[in-house]
């Protein structure tokens, strides 16, 4: 169920990097019919696939369906947000176009009903859950009570933003476009939400106060042996309690509760039970809880170092069938989205996975050395073997197999050094790592080779040597003319912009950008309002419903050229749809329509 969390965090990074490409090749109207008939047809591609399996007796095949749909639940979900752009549904509300946490939550609400098409299709054609022993409603709000929290960091993180810009501080521009705020932020929300999503996860997971009189017992013994606190510990009814596992939530005690099922009171001895809870334990002694939380932290520093250069050396070599199949701004906003979830992918398979496997066996040699012997976790395994679908062979990328570690725990018997040997191991391979995270993390606040100029200056003579292959390729002009503007070369962006536009006029971005230097220039060869404003009403008739940005644009140009009276009802309406930056917009409210504000010219 692991790898539900990769789905659900991939579907949620292609919602927050959807970017609306103010286009109309597709009616709402007609992006909601498409959308209703992918989930037609993925119902019964669910249902085919599983029914072949259940045909052949193949319950391996199972698994294996239900990734490859989860991958096609994905690309399916993508086409439909960035091809027939579905979120415009429901941006046009205003509470939407507001609160940014409102869109991609909706968006996460379809991408969870196309995976439950596939858990009610399995669960209905598997012949495993013929008896009954788990209902298919159980099965289906188990996959979800795993899946759903994996986005409550982001829900917390996104509120939070959200309350932030609608308070009346000053300069936090600075601080979302700071390497080293960024990061900060990120971090303190990580720490702030691991005191929070305990007791959402109890709720959330339905989970009762443990009765069981021997469990109990076992948990106060070894709680005074080892040291560990907890606040309490409760019965995880997870496929209704009908599989062995136990579990620790929770960094802080007085936040943390141990979660064991009713097969683990049912089935399990006495010492399997102590061996089981002792490795729940481990994890707590070991720090395991707030390593990964440091661990997801360095997935963030690297991110803030590397996603920005790496997705404009991506987009610049990327096949021109590719850049032409889409509106640029779409376009930008999918491969940036494919980035992150790539980077996203790879850490939590390669690197997360890694620690966690190697977490896992510190646990299971804390166990050892608590209980003195192999053999009570031994069996335990055995029966956990027996007990669930699957082979004791069979790899897995969070865990070393159940073979694996009764190999370890056999060694750990034979050489009581085996445990320690490890945790020496496990140390190191951290120690490296921050280490590592360290580097990327002073390269990213103080070299920075992105703002330094280095990768930028590259992406412009891949540009130009792309240009110099695809002379009618658009898109690379006003990438070209993007870059230069963000480097404050008017002159060169200019250039690039007109000559997009001579090759397609209708690029409302491309127009408005080419109005704002023109208005907004200090260049005196440059500035020309009367220009600027006619390219922005220009960028306005191809759109139904301009943007704030648009309005904004025009409302700066009639400032400018000193109607006043027009550009501040255009600032005002710019404010009502902006969606992130208010601050922004409420100071050009009180710049345009202040009667003693100075017109610049």
């Amino acid at each position: 169920m692991f790898e539900n969390i990769i789905y659900f965090i991939s579907a949620l990074i292609l919602s927050i990097f959807y970017t609306d490409s103010l286009s109309n090749n597709f009616s709402l109207k007609f992006s909601f019919g498409i959308l209703i008939l992918s989930f037609i047809l993925f119902y019964f591609i669910c249902d085919l696939l599983f029914k072949k399996a259940s045909r052949n007796k193949e319950l391996d095949l199972f698994k294996v369906y239900s990734k490859n749909l989860s991958i096609l639940a994905i690309i399916i979900f993508g086409i439909n947000l960035y091809i027939f752009e579905i979120p415009r549904i429901f941006t046009k509300n205003i509470i939407t176009s507001q609160f940014e946490t409102i869109a991609p939550l909706i968006m996460i609400s379809i991408f969870t009903g196309f995976m439950i098409l596939i858990w009610e299709r399995s669960h209905s054609n598997n012949p495993e859950y013929n008896t009954n022993e788990i209902s298919k409603k159980e099965f289906i709000f188990t996959q979800l009570g795993f899946s759903l929290p994996t986005i409550f960091p982001w829900f917390i993180i996104s509120v939070v933003f959200d309350i932030f810009e609608f308070l009346p501080f000053k300069n936090k521009t600075i601080f979302y476009d700071s390497f080293l705020g960024q990061v900060v932020y990120g971090i303190s929300l990580i720490l702030l939400i691991s005191v929070f999503i305990p007791i959402l996860l109890k709720k959330f997971w339905k989970c009762t106060k443990l009765e069981d009189e021997e469990t109990i017992k076992i948990l106060n013994n070894l709680s005074k042996k080892t040291g560990v606190k907890y606040k309490e510990a409760l019965i995880w009814p997870i496929f209704q309690g009908k599989m062995i596992t136990a579990g620790v939530v929770g960094l802080f005690k007085n936040f943390r509760y141990i979660l064991v099922t009713q097969a683990f009171c049912d089935y399990l001895s006495p010492d399997e039970k102590e061996a089981v809870i002792a490795h729940e334990f481990g994890h707590i002694k070991k720090n395991h809880i707030f390593l990964y939380l440091l661990i997801f932290a360095g997935f963030i520093v690297c991110l803030h170092a590397f996603l920005e250069p790496a997705t404009i050396l991506f987009l610049f070599l990327t096949p021109k069938t590719f850049t032409n199949s889409m509106l640029p701004q779409s376009f930008v906003s999918l491969f940036t989205a494919i980035i992150f979830i790539s980077a996203f992918v790879l850490y939590f398979r390669y690197v997360f996975g890694f620690f966690m496997r190697n977490f896992e066996r510190q646990a299971d040699g804390y166990s050892f050395i608590i209980s003195g012997s192999s053999f009570p976790l031994v069996s335990t395994f055995k029966k956990i073997s027996r007990m669930s679908p699957g082979s004791e062979e069979e790899p897995n990328w969070h865990h070393y197999s159940i073979r694996q570690r009764i190999e370890f725990l056999f060694k750990c018997q034979m050489d009581n050094t085996q445990a320690k040997k490890h945790d020496k191991k496990v140390n190191y391979l951290l120690l490296v790592y921050f280490l590592t995270i360290a580097l990327i993390f002073y390269g990213g606040t103080k070299i920075n080779l992105y703002k330094a100029g280095f990768i930028k200056n590259k992406a412009e003579k891949i540009i130009i040597s792309e240009l110099q292959k695809n002379p009618d390729n658009f898109e690379l002009y006003n990438y070209l003319g993007n870059l230069m503007m963000e480097q404050e070369k008017e002159e060169k962006a200019i250039k690039a912009f007109e000559k997009a536009l001579d090759l397609n006029e209708n690029l409302p971005e491309t127009l408005n950008n080419l109005a704002w230097i023109y208005i907004t220039s200090k260049n005196k060869n440059i500035q020309n309002a009367n220009k600027g404003v006619n390219l922005a009403k220009k960028a306005a008739e191809i759109i139904d419903d301009p943007p704030s940005y648009l309005l904004d644009t025009l409302a700066e140009g009639y400032f400018r050229k000193g109607n006043r009276e027009k550009a501040c009802f255009l600032a005002k309406e710019a404010y009502k749809k902006s969606k992130g930056n208010n601050t922004y917009y409420k100071d050009q409210i009180k710049k345009i329509c202040d009667k003693n504000s100075e017109i610049i010219y």
